[in-house]
């Protein structure tokens, strides 16, 4: 087998241990790297038995790339027992790691993520290249996971729970002098002088082992202020997620496990709540995404008529998303309410601040543009708010009137929606939701049997990408299959009957979404 990791040991002593995947570009932990490092950390054990060594150096052949991580092809096929095995097995490493009785140092030469930013977390010492273009971070949160190969631990009992949450919660990644600044890493080097100063660097010797710095500085030297602390942030990531994120609050409470209870049973949580975080619908439908996303960037990147399409499908969804939305306002007088109702669904903007934030005299030309090929003219209301001078936020004023960050229902332009309804006449939210989305399947449907757009996968990139569709649910097209065919139908033939024949099923939309759909 070809192999990924491989060990140097010079005139002084110290040992470096190499990755660098044969064939890829990036070096990354397969299962099959996983057991190749255990064995070389087998090899660096006897060694420092032996007293054949005084350190360690943890670096990469790969230019631009330090680690970036586990596997996420090989993560998506594993059920929650062979999650569970992969991360003990992932932890168990990293913590002999750790306990070797050398100093180890991370020499950071390039991005450095996720399972590769806990290897070097593991180390003694971690010393990045002087680049602001390195990421390095654990993003795990983004994609609907949390570190758990120790990030989570080692991070919160090295800088505090208050400095670990905001970047745990995130997923941000930071440059090499942010990362310092933050005390993520000890120091920064000119990236030609990177192995010089990691070796140099273990002649400082072991460290003094830590306790949570600063906690105490930071007011968190009690379990009541701790747990305070804790449920503020739960509050404030449901406030902004509603829920859909189960990742976010996973992190939280394994960081207070792991700053409360020590660092075993930090480990313990990680690779617990991983398992089952896994195996949920929001992880899987994050991860395909972000296969989709890639695929669909290089395809994008190999030609400009995918960027044309692409802003044909994201245009045409778009239209009939706000007409919907300009619809249910005449019935009912409330746009805050609608708005309101997607961002619970997972919405990032409901369709009137949406219309704010770009700025109604460019979702104006959007509605002309389609209306040229579609025959369908811009809503009355919508080019008298714009002809106003009303143009969203820019302007200060648009379907809501903006000072600083209030933001207010502007009266005079939903009058121009000269609605004949009130407020008895608004709608649950279920129902705003699926009135809003149902028209958009119909829009996609019918551009997939165009042959306007090649594929559901690229309906969901779009639609992800394009205006915030909740990533979680996979994309438009995914979601609507998760439905099932059979719902989506019922829901359109019967609001047909009840608000007029743009609901109807388009033609195509039963093979499309059973996946049977036609090659144009």
């Amino acid at each position: 087998m070809p192999i990924a990791v491989r060990v140097e040991i010079d005139a002084e002593g110290v040992a470096t241990v190499w990755f660098d995947a044969p064939g890829r570009s990036v070096n990354t932990f397969t299962a099959a790297v996983l057991d190749e490092f255990s064995g070389v950390i087998e090899q660096v054990e006897a060694l420092a038995r032996d007293k054949k060594i005084n350190g360690v150096v943890f670096a990469s052949a790969k230019p631009g790339v330090f680690i970036t991580g586990a596997d996420l092809a090989e993560m998506m096929r594993y059920d929650a027992s062979g999650m569970l095995a992969f991360l003990e097995k992932g932890q168990g490493v990293l913590e002999r790691i750790a306990r070797l009785p050398v100093v180890t140092v991370a020499a950071i030469n390039g991005h450095c993520l996720g399972g590769g930013f806990e290897l070097a977390l593991a180390c003694t010492y971690r010393v990045a290249a002087d680049e602001g273009t390195i990421n390095i971070g654990l993003p795990e949160v983004k994609l609907g996971m949390i570190p758990a190969w120790g990030g989570t631990t080692r991070v919160t009992r090295m800088i505090g729970l208050r400095r670990a949450l905001p970047l745990l919660i995130s997923g941000e990644s930071l440059t090499p002098r942010k990362a310092k600044t933050a005390g993520l890493i000890d120091e920064v080097a000119a990236p030609e002088q990177l192995m010089k100063v990691a070796k140099e660097m273990i002649g400082r010797g072991p460290r003094t082992p830590l306790e949570p710095p600063a906690e105490k500085q930071q007011l968190l030297d009690t379990p009541t202020a701790m747990g305070e602390f804790c449920e503020r942030e739960r509050r404030a990531v449901l406030a902004e997620t509603f829920g859909h994120y189960p990742a976010m609050l996973g992190v939280i409470d394994v960081a207070e496990t792991a700053a409360r209870e020590g660092h075993e049973e930090g480990l313990r949580a990680e690779r617990e709540r991983l398992a089952g975080l896994s195996q949920t619908a929001a992880c899987k439908n994050l991860l395909r995404m972000f296969f989709l996303r890639q695929s669909v960037k290089k395809a994008a990147q190999r030609t400009s008529p995918g960027q044309i399409t692409s802003e044909i499908l994201i245009n045409r969804l778009l239209v009939s998303y706000v007409a919907e939305a300009l619809a249910m306002a005449r019935e009912t007088g409330d746009i805050a309410r609608i708005d309101v109702a997607m961002r619970r669904w997972g919405m990032g903007m409901g369709p009137f601040e949406w219309c704010d934030q770009l700025g109604l005299d460019a979702v104006l030309v959007i509605f002309t543009t389609i209306g040229e090929s579609t025959g369908s003219r811009a809503p009355t209301e919508l080019t008298e708010i714009a002809e106003r001078g009303w143009l969203g936020r820019k302007s200060g004023r648009g379907f809501y009137v903006y000072d600083g960050e209030t933001m207010l229902k502007n009266g005079d332009a939903l009058a121009l929606l000269r609605s004949e309804g009130g407020a008895e006449n608004v709608p649950d939210d279920e129902t705003i939701q699926w009135r809003l989305v149902l028209p958009m399947v119909n829009e996609a449907v019918r551009l997939l049997e165009a042959g306007v757009v090649a594929s559901p996968d690229t309906v969901d990139v779009a639609s992800v990408l394009g205006f915030g569709f909740p990533a979680f649910r996979g994309g438009l097209m995914h979601y609507a299959r998760s439905v099932g065919v059979e719902e989506i139908e019922r829901r359109m033939n019967e609001w047909a009957e009840r608000w007029g024949e743009r609901f109807r099923p388009a033609p195509g939309l039963r093979a499309i979404l059973s996946g049977n759909e036609p090659r144009p």
